[in-house]
């Protein structure tokens, strides 16, 4: 809906829980005019606790379609990324069948027809909190991640993504098993139960 009503030459979405900083629109300008003919262009994003703490700073890498498809390697986050018009509206737009990786979708569906383009400054803050989609659901996520790497030709990288979360899933739950057959823990878990700082298994 807002891309049929967008009169501009540059498309921009912010999510509710996001914002963009003083001087973003300015840096996109300069950018557009130093690389007109990108198709979008891909600033740093800051990611903030609710409580104002910056976590990280997710600074755009590889842009080239074979980059972007390594998510993990090369990330870039929506808030901080402008799209020529013109180009996502050949697009038809996001691929609204998707629940959370349609901006991933969109950003490899992009490549096809033009390159992304760079900006260094830091043009946006994420706030990441526990009800935000892709920490709530990150089942879901990773679940629509892998089919957007298989539907764009990616087949080896979906495998090696679903390899590494198996890896990370196993080694977890030996750790957990480790802690529970721990004596200090066994000892103590009634207590532990008592205070409520476990649940019922």
């Amino acid at each position: 809906k807002g891309l049929e009503r967008a009169t501009g030459e540059i498309f921009h979405w912010l999510n509710s829980d996001d914002w963009l900083l003083p001087g973003a629109l300015t840096e996109v300008a300069r950018a557009v005019r130093k690389e007109p003919d990108a198709v979008g262009w891909v600033g740093a994003c800051k990611r903030v606790s609710p409580e104002g703490l910056v976590l990280s700073v997710i600074k755009p890498k590889g842009l080239r379609k074979e980059e972007l498809a390594d998510w993990e390697k090369n990330q870039i986050y929506q808030p901080a990324c402008f799209i020529k018009k013109e180009a996502i509206r050949k697009l038809e737009g996001v691929d609204e069948s998707l629940h959370i990786a349609f901006d991933f979708d969109t950003w490899l569906a992009l490549t096809d027809s033009g390159v992304l383009s760079r900006i260094e400054s830091v043009l946006a803050m994420a706030i990441i909190h526990p009800e935000a989609k892709t920490q709530a659901k990150r089942h879901l996520m990773v679940s629509e991640h892998v089919s957007v790497l298989f539907r764009r030709g990616f087949e080896d990288i979906a495998k090696d993504y679903v390899a590494r979360i198996a890896r990370s899933e196993m080694e977890l739950r030996e750790k957990v098993e480790r802690v529970r057959s721990n004596f200090v823990y066994r000892l103590l878990r009634p207590l532990l139960k008592r205070l409520g700082m476990l649940g019922s298994k």
